[in-house]
């Protein structure tokens, strides 16, 4: 099967026949990939001559009515097979490269990033490997027994904390696990901004991915602690047929291979207009920051140039202004101050004059880049100049991301050059609330696992017992932070059983949540009375629609904050934290007493979390660095890794912080997945930005109706087939513009 009659160059230093005859008498392969530069028709997997562009043509046609050597082949441009061979995936042909990978398929096979590698494999059709081991243990749309493995590995040495802690200043999870050397560090980088070919560059690229290769099996040997390839290795080995669910997303990749032949359009003029502005407004910004930080005159230069980022200079004389008004700053790992936005409004510094000065400038200087960067990315296509974002299924959770530009990330001034060539409208369709409707349901099925537990005499002792006397008619004394965990979980149950499951209630009565919660922040505040015979619910389903929003929007804000953050056990200091980066006013207290109202307002959110935390617990704690997102530097405490799953049943593994978020947003993305492999042909083709729970069209004005009718039915249906059996309504907004910001 694996026989080529007539070797031929499968790569510039060995033939077809030498490569797979040395795959197939290999115990293991260790493989490096490099992908290519984003171009008019080449998606984050595979894009070949029949892929169908923008203009309604196929990209075979388009290159031969424009004479030109558009690329179609896949992103995976070169395959580096330790002690193999160098394969240049452009001087393959399809059969040669099928039976290059029906042959890496028999094998064990040990890759860095196995989503790209992976999400190649199913969108081409191609053999997938059975035995897949990720060293870098973010396997992404797959997953790990052990998430954290080789991280937890790098950081249970006290010797390896206490170096590092000993340097005076905070460290990072990932400088920590580098510096543990348990992780690969990037390797060299690879030319950027054009195509490349192994055979057209020459060795450099070759030399970059053969180290970077090698240094993976230095690193797989040091971490299982055996010098060949070993089978019983769990720690990083994804699940034994994992790969089969995997093959249930292929209609999906699909999608988004033809996703990436249409891109969105790119406004030149207006990107040339942002630029210019930015460019005009710099030295008056850089003079403001100047007149309240006279220590950086001397660098004026530097401040008014677009190109320029923050020198440690700068950073050291805004930190000291910034403690000279009583403004700390946290300091990064370089010991120097952290003055991006982000960190001086969670410091709660946003109003100090020298900072407001600061952040201005940056803002301007990230408009300008940001425009750049989006026309480098873009390409001139049948229709004029598009942009043509890597989107992939990056995230642990499953859930798209999209890399150079990063689309998700871009401020409102920059989605305004998103704009729809003449006679074209930008519709996007956006899940509404979808992760407080997939929390929703997350506790609906948590009650249904507790009446199982009661009536089937299964789960932990300990479980059922709490169970059992949180169901009793004894009223509970409500927990502190030194209960037992016992006390905690028959608490919340009995908590959940009186009030009826109002978030289920609220949602299914057609309410706003926001709404919902800044009525309860009214009361407490007695800005707001209601009568007392009413329910909250009650009071305002006899609003006028809108009344709410418009006589409360104040409120809005924080109640966003509240909903979105606490599904997730952000703790009340988080919160806090969090309200100040998003623009709440609030003093600590505040926010404690608000984290406390809302989950009574809301008892089975938390009587789920504790429910969950008990039945996803697999080994002993171990000791663990963690990150602190609102802090500066790092914690090191005692974290469990937990395994549960998706409603739709596709496992996941995270932290005991972090499982929530996984189990929603792992949801969310099965959600979104099954919706743009559920697109019929007439919308899919029009399909040119998915951005985590919304997907953006470029449809012909005429056309409207259709296509946003088509998208509607298909993502309603793929919401419902996971929240549907849980009572959960779904809602599907749609919007439409000119440009990317009207939408938004």
């Amino acid at each position: 099967m694996y026989q080529i009659t007539d070797p031929v160059k499968l790569s510039f230093e060995k033939s077809s026949f030498e490569i797979v005859s040395a795959i197939l008498s290999a115990d293991a392969l260790f493989i490096a990939v490099a992908t290519t530069a984003p171009s008019i028709a080449t998606p984050p997997m595979a894009l070949g001559n029949a892929a169908v562009l923008s203009s309604g043509e196929t990209a075979a046609e388009y290159r031969r009515r424009n004479k030109c050597g558009i690329n179609t082949k896949s992103r995976i441009r070169a395959i580096c097979i330790h002690g193999i061979g160098n394969i240049d995936a452009d001087l393959c042909s399809p059969a040669e490269l099928m039976v290059l990978h029906a042959a890496i398929a028999t094998r064990p096979v040990v890759i860095a990033e196995s989503s790209e590698y992976l999400g190649y494999l199913a969108a081409t059709g191609m053999p997938m490997p059975g035995d897949i081991y990720d060293l870098a243990v973010v396997t992404r749309v797959l997953y790990p027994l052990r998430t954290y493995g080789i991280n937890i590995k790098a950081i249970e040495s006290d010797e390896h904390a206490a170096a590092l802690k000993s340097k005076g200043h905070p460290c990072s999870i990932q400088k920590l696990v580098a510096a543990c050397a348990w992780i690969t560090p990037p390797s060299a980088a690879f030319k950027s901004g054009r195509e490349w070919s192994l055979g057209y560059l020459g060795q450099d690229h070759a030399d970059a991915l053969e180290s970077r290769v090698s240094v993976l099996k230095q690193v797989f040997s040091s971490v299982t602690g055996h010098s060949a390839f070993d089978k019983s290795v769990q720690s990083i080995r994804i699940r034994p047929g994992a790969s089969e669910f995997f093959d249930g997303y292929q209609p999906a990749t699909i999608r988004l291979a033809r996703m990436h032949a249409t891109g969105m359009p790119l406004s030149a003029a207006a990107a040339d207009d942002t630029e210019r502005t930015a460019m005009g407004a710099m030295p008056g910004l850089a003079q403001d920051l100047i007149d309240c930080v006279p220590e950086v005159a001397h660098l004026a230069d530097h401040l008014a140039s677009v190109s320029n980022h923050a020198s440690s200079e700068i950073r050291m004389a805004i930190g000291a202004h910034a403690a000279s008004m009583g403004a700390g700053l946290p300091c990064d790992t370089d010991g120097l101050p952290k003055i991006g936005h982000e960190h001086i409004m969670r410091s709660g510094n946003g109003q100090t004059p020298g900072l407001v000065a600061w952040a201005a400038l940056e803002s301007c200087k990230r408009s300008y880049s940001g425009s750049a960067d989006m026309r480098m990315h873009s390409r001139t296509g049948p229709n004029g100049r598009r942009i043509h974002p890597l989107t992939s299924i990056r995230a642990v959770t499953g859930r798209t991301g999209c890399k150079a530009v990063n689309a998700q990330g871009m401020e409102k001034s920059l989605k305004s050059l998103i704009e729809a060539r003449e006679g074209c409208t930008l519709l996007e369709l956006d899940f509404g609330a979808i992760e407080i409707r997939i929390t929703a349901a997350l506790c609906a099925q948590a009650m249904n696992t507790a009446l199982d537990i009661l009536s089937g005499n299964t789960g932990p002792a300990w479980v059922r017992e709490a169970l059992v006397f949180g169901s009793g008619a004894v009223d509970i004394q409500k927990p502190n932070r030194w209960s037992a965990r016992e006390h905690v979980l028959a608490y919340w149950y009995q908590r959940a059983l009186r009030a009826g499951m109002p978030l289920v209630k609220l949602l299914q009565s057609g309410l706003c949540p926001h709404d919902y919660t800044s009525v309860g922040m009214a009361i407490r505040a007695a800005e707001l009375e209601i009568p007392a015979h009413m329910t909250r619910q009650a009071y305002m389903l006899a609003q006028p629609v809108g009344a709410i929003k418009e006589s409360l929007g104040h409120l809005r804000p924080a109640a966003k904050v509240m909903n979105f953050g606490l599904i997730y056990r952000m703790s009340a200091k988080g919160l806090h934290k969090k309200g100040l980066v998003d623009g709440v006013v609030w003093s600590e207290e505040d926010a404690q007493e608000a984290h406390e109202a809302w989950f009574e307002q809301f008892p089975e959110v938390s009587f789920y979390i504790e429910l969950e935390l008990a039945l996803s617990e697999q080994d002993d704690p171990v000791k663990m660095m963690i990150e602190n997102r609102y802090e500066s530097g790092f914690e090191v405490r005692d974290v469990e890794i937990l395994e549960s799953a998706t409603l739709g049943g596709r496992p996941v593994v995270a932290t005991d912080d972090r499982l929530m978020n996984y189990r929603s947003q792992g949801t969310g993305a099965d959600i979104l997945m099954r919706a743009i492999a559920g697109l019929p042909d007439a919308a899919a083709k029009s399909l040119c930005m998915v951005v985590h729970d919304s997907m953006v069209f470029e449809v012909l004005d005429e056309g409207i109706r259709a296509v946003a009718d088509l998208a509607h039915s298909a993502m309603l249906r793929a919401a419902n087939h996971y929240l549907g059996q849980w009572g959960i309504p779904c809602t599907v907004d749609v919007k439409m513009g000119k440009n990317w910001a009207e939408v938004r």
